[in-house]
């Protein structure tokens, strides 16, 4: 399957406009209002860029410059059931997409059937169709004949997904953290599922990196750049993250003051290494929950009666301090759980207890990326992923830990995270019949090095080709401000979008070569920046041409200048350029 075509009556800057997907096809959509033309031409392509690729179908890069369309066209493509139903409710919007399966089998879904009815035939035999719509049909001779609704289709509607990625998402989208969920939703349309790192996290990073260690086969044919830092002996490590108020610090002495060691050097303390980290766990969560539950230092004189427990265990004891010092929350506000808190609390204890001890240092858990995966930190990291989706006020008690990883630069672990969230999705048992899946992919090298974008668009069919997936192809369609990703398609592959100065709606511009083409050209182009300079160096520029040119004669100081600025100059053309200029200047003395 293979998306072909979105058509946009009205939505946000999207306005009487349509955009193709595919080299394989050439849609054309017409409305003047009155009548509505439709056609879907098949081409033949002697050769293909991606014909040799086993499961890489397609690839689709847009561009522009921000506000020009890009996110909107990505929203009508991957929003969910719940965000579409916004999406319709507003005023004018009008879209369909259409979907070309096999043969002379196409899928159109759209959100008024009114919209498109007059060009189809055979409607009568699909009885009542609701304004969110999704119809199998096919073409012949010119002509649109409706099979069925998508939905009665099982083969089709649980063989194909989409995956929505993009860094974050807005908070319109992320209205509810189900959304994020990967558990298919009932709907009309193909399946629809959002990925981002801040609701996969380190759960999908570390699955990723176990797998791709464990399970890949031929680790030595594999050249490609993900894999060979996802190959070395790298750590999940897990600290202490708990700001707290030295002005509400706690006694902890009491009943555990022989002995106890909760900072200091390590020859004091009579603790195994785990045994000493879950003391300073609850210590640490004591301080914390107390600077959030009081206001006034001497509140805690008001409970310091209750402190006085006799546990045998002092991670047990800590536990009961923080229980009262939650209840005392309570009562002082009724709407705060405590409960929910708390619960976090003892499965943090209960699950890092079950961690073998060889992952414990001084002051951090260190956990091996390159064994077996451990069922305790999958339990641990899940319950992480399920607290980040939690009340912004819960999450303020209960985020106690920080989590990076050994050996991996913050490059490195940004392109983790993009490759993470897709294993995340791509390896879940979503759909019944999985075969095919369309990558939405929202500006993925966002945030990254030059030199990993140059690369990326590699990786990711290389990733793609490597994943044990039950997905049989791909096809990708992404938004970039890259001229590096551009340089590996070809112009057929690009949608260049502009956007009116007065309206600011979107229109397509021509674009010229783009593959393999050198990135100072690509740069030139008016989608990615209006100057290869930098907007400084311009202006400097600038101001030494009007000093050459300028017809008054010049000082010394101004000689001066002129030179040093042409001296720095790095680019060869703009310097030649200027040195020429200025000896002429000179030898009309």
């Amino acid at each position: 399957m293979e998306l072909i075509y979105l058509w946009s009556k009205e939505y946000k800057n999207l306005k009487d406009i349509g955009y193709n997907f595919s080299p394989n096809f050439d849609v054309n959509f017409h409305d003047d209002g009155e009548n509505k033309y439709l056609s879907i031409k098949k081409l033949n392509h002697e050769f293909h860029i991606f014909e040799e690729n086993e499961k890489i179908k397609n690839v689709t890069a847009i561009i522009g410059k921000n506000g020009s369309g890009k996110t909107n066209i990505l929203n009508l493509l991957g929003v969910r059931r719940d965000e579409r139903v916004r999406i319709n409710q507003q005023k004018d919007v009008d879209y369909f997409l259409i979907y070309h399966y096999q043969n002379d089998l196409f899928v159109v879904e759209g959100n008024d059937f009114s919209y498109i009815k007059p060009l189809l035939r055979d409607v009568e035999k699909l009885g009542f169709v609701s304004d969110t719509y999704s119809i199998i049909f096919k073409y012949e001779n010119l002509q649109f004949y409706c099979l069925s609704f998508l939905q009665h289709n099982e083969e089709i509607h649980n063989s194909n997904i989409l995956f929505s990625y993009r860094s974050d998402f807005n908070r319109e989208i992320a209205a509810g953290s189900s959304s994020f969920e990967l558990d298919s939703e009932y709907t009309v349309f193909f399946n629809r599922c959002y990925l981002t790192p801040q609701y996969t996290g380190h759960l999908a990073k570390y699955k990723m990196l176990i797998d791709f260690n464990n399970n890949v086969k031929n680790k030595e044919d594999l050249n490609f750049n993900i894999f060979k830092f996802v190959n070395q002996k790298n750590h999940l490590i897990i600290q202490l993250d708990i700001q707290f108020d030295s002005k509400f610090k706690l006694d902890l002495k009491k009943n555990f003051n022989s002995g106890l060691r909760i900072i200091g050097k390590e020859n004091e303390s009579p603790f195994k290494p785990k045994e000493h980290y879950i003391n300073k766990l609850v210590y640490s969560i004591c301080q914390s929950v107390s600077s959030w539950v009081f206001d006034d230092p001497n509140e805690i004189k008001n409970l310091e009666h209750k402190f006085n427990i006799v546990e045998e265990s002092y991670t047990e004891y800590c536990l009961k301090i923080i229980s009262i010092l939650l209840e005392y929350k309570k009562q002082k506000d009724p709407y705060f759980n405590d409960k929910e808190v708390m619960l976090c609390f003892r499965k943090y204890i209960k699950i890092i207890k079950e961690f073998e001890e060889s992952y414990f240092s001084e002051d951090k858990i260190l956990i091996p990326t390159y064994t077996q995966a451990d069922k305790n930190v999958i339990e641990l990291l899940h319950l992480l992923n399920l607290i980040s989706k939690l009340d912004g006020y819960i999450q303020s008690f209960v985020k106690v830990f920080s989590i990076s990883y050994s050996s991996l630069s913050s490059g490195e672990e940004a392109l983790i995270s993009l490759f993470s969230a897709l294993h995340h999705g791509l390896t879940q048992n979503i759909l019944s019949q999985p075969k095919h899946v369309i990558l939405l992919l929202d500006e993925p090298d966002n945030f990254m090095h030059p030199e990993w974008s140059r690369i990326l668009l590699n990786e990711l069919i290389k990733f793609l080709n490597t994943i044990d997936t039950e997905y049989q192809s791909f096809q990708i369609i992404l938004s970039t401000h890259s001229p590096f990703i551009i340089s590996d398609l070809p112009a057929e592959n690009v949608i260049a979008l502009e956007k009116e100065e007065i309206s600011g709606d979107c229109y397509i511009a021509q674009l010229g070569k783009t593959f393999a083409n050198n990135i100072h050209s690509l740069l030139s182009e008016e989608f990615f920046i209006s100057s290869t300079l930098g907007e400084y160096a311009k202006n400097k520029i600038n101001e030494v041409i009007e000093l050459i040119i300028s017809p008054k004669e010049l000082t010394k100081d101004e000689e001066a200048k002129i030179e040093y600025f042409i001296s720095i100059i790095g680019e060869p053309l703009i310097k030649n350029k200027l040195r020429s200029i200025m000896n002429q200047r000179s030898n009309k003395k």
